[in-house]
């Protein structure tokens, strides 16, 4: 059941950024470089993405009912009401403000209301449909707190539909649509494959490796749609711009590399420790899926900048190649090779995507950091990697404390955390 629920998420992830509409980032934007303005287009979007939620939610309910099995259609039915707190967040105004805190409060509100239903009425398979309905009920009540922080910025939440706003919004935030939809058959058609050439079990393995890397992309979004709206105001000091991209790739590969590291030689015991020694066949495949961690982080800063640099163009060519190399390779490697092949997959496809997003990002200006700013960090992931073999045979929870420790102190050590009384530790890398 644990795989039923994943393709149905799976699937919803598509009607999700149709709901979106690409305008999380580029009404975003507009916000950023233009706040006197920010009214109409808050308004203007929020008024068009209500009338899309709704009835992509109907379209995709009505769809799974008619044409998909039992339990396959009923879940993935109750998930589409989820489509409809896509249309009304209005985190995209918040975050033009570059203010990730109520973002971040209303996000965090949401989860902890989701968890807690799940805890509270998920207790068996029988249960199945009551998980998108926590997800309907945590990301509505999520919703509702964006829009009443509105008021913050003297923006009543009152939808309207102004198509001199909308209408070259959507023009360039077709870009954005037709690169998202393609970034996820790299992401997520794996698992779907799966589903019907291995069946549920096999694609409920697969979604638990993939656990952590989802977890870790929506931290990378985050961490994006935090990065853009600055990188949006600096473009009038361009030399201000480079230096806040080159910083951020810095900051992000000090993140990503020592947790792929210590993902792949944890990987067994952490699968075993978060949903049982049932799920061992898990563990292999995510030893190989960890590496894609890495790759799909560090595109984050140079996806950012080409939004910020009016380029979205260039994110539709980067996931169009990616997306036919993905395909290529899961309908290659998944009927022979199962998990195994679709794990290797997805860590290619990000491979060739990261490349180009720093390939495109260079063509308009945004140069890659110096090497000197990354040889610390893979000497401290390298320590890291002594101290967790040395504790293999630890438990979980320890060999994690050690293993973060063991890096903190390495890198602090090699001058990559500075530390200063009276202040927070700073990366500086």
């Amino acid at each position: 059941m644990y795989g039923i629920v994943g393709v149905a998420m799976a699937v919803l992830l598509y009607f999700t950024r149709l709901a979106d509409a690409g305008l999380d980032l580029v009404g975003m934007r507009e916000i950023a470089a233009d706040r006197a303005g920010a009214a109409r287009v808050a308004q203007s979007v929020l008024g068009f993405r209500i009338l899309l939620s709704l009835g992509l939610a109907v379209i995709l309910a009505a769809s799974a009912l008619i044409w998909l099995p039992d339990p396959d259609g009923p879940v993935i039915a109750v998930f589409a009401i989820t489509l409809i707190p896509v249309g009304v967040s209005t985190r995209f105004v918040h975050l033009g403000f570059e203010n990730g805190g109520f973002s971040a409060m209303g996000r965090v509100a949401a989860e902890a209301l989701i968890l807690l239903l799940l805890l509270v009425l998920v207790h068996r398979p029988d249960d199945v449909l009551r998980v998108p309905l926590a997800q309907v009920l945590g990301y509505g009540a999520g919703a509702v707190l964006l829009a009443w922080w509105m008021r913050e910025y003297g923006i009543p939440a009152r939808p309207q539909l102004d198509w001199g706003v909308l209408r070259p919004l959507l023009r360039r935030s077709m870009h954005v649509v037709a690169a998202a939809l393609l970034g996820l058959i790299a992401y997520n058609s794996d698992l779907i494959i799966l589903r019907y050439t291995h069946g549920a079990e096999v694609a409920g393995y697969y979604a638990a490796a993939y656990m952590p890397l989802s977890l870790a992309i929506n931290v990378g979004i985050a961490y994006r749609v935090s990065l853009l709206p600055a990188l949006a105001r600096l473009a009038p000091t361009p030399e201000r711009q480079y230096s806040l991209y080159q910083t951020s790739i810095a900051h992000v590969f000090a993140l990503v590399t020592p947790a792929a590291v210590a993902g792949m030689l944890l990987a067994t015991a952490a699968i075993a420790f978060v949903f049982g020694d049932a799920y061992a066949p898990a563990g292999p495949v995510l030893q190989l899926l960890i590496w894609a961690l890495p790759l799909a982080q560090l595109r984050e800063p140079p996806t950012a900048a080409l939004v910020a640099a009016r380029r979205e163009d260039r994110l539709l060519h980067q996931n169009a190649a990616g997306t036919m190399l993905n395909l290529v390779l899961n309908f290659t490697l998944i009927p022979r090779y199962g998990m195994i092949g679709a794990a290797i997959a997805t860590t290619v496809t990000e491979a060739v995507r990261l490349a180009l997003a720093f390939w495109f990002a260079r063509l308009v200006g945004f140069r890659f950091a110096s090497a000197d700013r990354f040889w610390r960090v893979l000497l401290a992931s390298v320590i890291m990697a002594a101290v967790l073999l040395v504790l293999r045979d630890a438990h979980f929870l320890v060999a994690s404390i050690a293993g973060v420790l063991s890096y903190v102190v390495s890198l602090t050590l090699l001058g990559g955390i500075t530390l200063r009384r009276g202040t927070m530790p700073e990366l500086s890398v």
